[in-house]
């Protein structure tokens, strides 16, 4: 690949001359340094590449008349070719001047540590506090926006912004998902649900509960007052922050309704809505198709980044502050739609599955019983479930 780029820039030709003449000149090549590539034969001569600087040493050594010429390739002689198209000229050297002035802006934005919070998140957020691609470094507050930030987002604990180059450089600490308090204030862990016991792990707190005990929702498990002492030194008590997780034999219930027949939304079409230029935070319009804002539609937005050198090495990757976004319109109308029992099943289940996935995340399955019923023609999936979940819930002292 660095071959390649350097070829482009110093520029090269694709020669031939007769198979014996190419004989001749290889060792005449090899002891002044040129390099040549990609050899062919065909019809008894032979082609192949070779530098500009090369060339030049090349035929400083070998008659010059004895070389055809097939192609001349690369910058020098792409510049060349339009010496006299000043306008892109003057292009050329706005964008020099450009790139030298953005090195005061920021080119990239990159997120690290969030887990839960999406990286699109972080950046939209960033966005509305006045920081994003195309910010003017020297201007940028970077401890206001660390600390709006935080006041903005109740589930970032930290975060800071540090500038490499003109790539920002994003770091975030996340709170407790599931703590309620993050301050390590008193609290208690009680049962977010009915269930049998069937193991505690604490980390902190005394326990309250046992194996095989029945809870009711709202019950203490996991208690954030603590007796100290020992002997006659009894009676005394400490408060803190209870931890662990407390894991019984629940049962749920899902349902999930699916109409045989009814009307629905249907997207009939997709047309170009808009299409902008995002350079350095500034948005420039390409394109604008008004004769469909009248319609009823709803609007979709694709968004890709002018990264060059993408099909290649991750390494050669370097994204440019710029951005396409293209708008389209997606036209919907109302259609008539009917399912078979087996069709209507189908997709009741698959809407159960994503139901179950999200609401009981971590639960072990211990037994399921499936109920599907037809009435006034709704299909109707039930599931009766048992399973192993942590139903320990925080709160802080005096709210129980």
């Amino acid at each position: 690949m660095l071959k390649k780029i350097y070829a482009f820039f110093t520029g090269y030709r694709r020669l031939s001359c007769p198979k014996k003449t190419f004989a001749n000149i290889v060792p005449t090549m090899a002891r002044y340094s040129i390099r040549y590539d990609h050899a062919s034969e065909k019809d008894g001569r032979v082609s192949f590449t070779v530098s500009e600087l090369g060339y030049k040493k090349l035929i400083r050594q070998i008659d010059e008349s004895v070389f055809r010429v097939h192609k001349r390739k690369g910058l020098p002689y792409f510049l060349y070719r339009y010496r006299r198209r000043y306008g892109l000229m003057v292009g050329i050297a706005i964008f020099l001047i450009l790139t030298k002035m953005s090195s005061a802006y920021v080119w990239d934005v990159s997120v690290d540590g969030n887990e839960s919070i999406s990286d699109s998140e972080v950046i939209n957020t960033l966005d509305k506090l006045g920081f994003s691609v195309g910010s003017h470094i020297p201007d940028i507050d970077f401890y206001d926006i660390c600390h709006r930030f935080i006041l903005e987002n109740e589930n970032v604990a930290w975060i800071s912004v540090n500038m490499e180059g003109t790539s920002a450089r994003v770091k975030l600490i996340e709170r407790d998902a599931k703590g309620e308090n993050d301050n390590g204030s008193p609290s208690n862990i009680v049962a977010s649900s009915d269930g049998i016991i069937i193991r505690t792990e604490t980390v902190d707190g005394e326990v309250c509960v046992k194996a095989g005990d029945s809870v009711t929702e709202g019950q203490l498990l996991i208690s954030g007052v603590v007796e100290i002492g020992q002997g006659i030194d009894t009676g005394r008590f400490m408060l803190t922050r209870a931890k662990g997780s407390v894991y019984a034999l629940t049962k749920r219930s899902f349902s999930v309704s699916v109409p045989l027949n009814g009307v629905k939304t249907a997207v009939t079409d997709k047309v170009l809505a808009k299409k902008t230029l995002i350079f350095f935070g500034k948005s420039i319009k390409l394109k604008e198709n008004s004769s469909i804002l009248g319609k009823e539609c709803d609007i979709i937005k694709e968004s890709k980044r002018v990264v060059l050198f993408e099909g290649l090495n991750g390494s050669w990757h370097i994204p440019l502050p710029v951005t396409v976004v293209t708008e389209y319109a997606l036209v919907t109308e109302q259609v008539e739609f009917s399912y078979t029992e087996d069709d209507a099943l189908k997709i009741a289940e698959k809407e159960m599955s994503l139901l179950y996935a999200s609401t009981m995340e971590g639960a072990e399955l211990v037994n399921k019983t499936v109920e599907s019923v037809i009435e006034d023609g709704v299909l109707k999936l039930t599931w009766e479930v048992e399973c192993i979940i942590d139903i320990g819930k925080e709160t802080p002292i005096g709210l129980v």
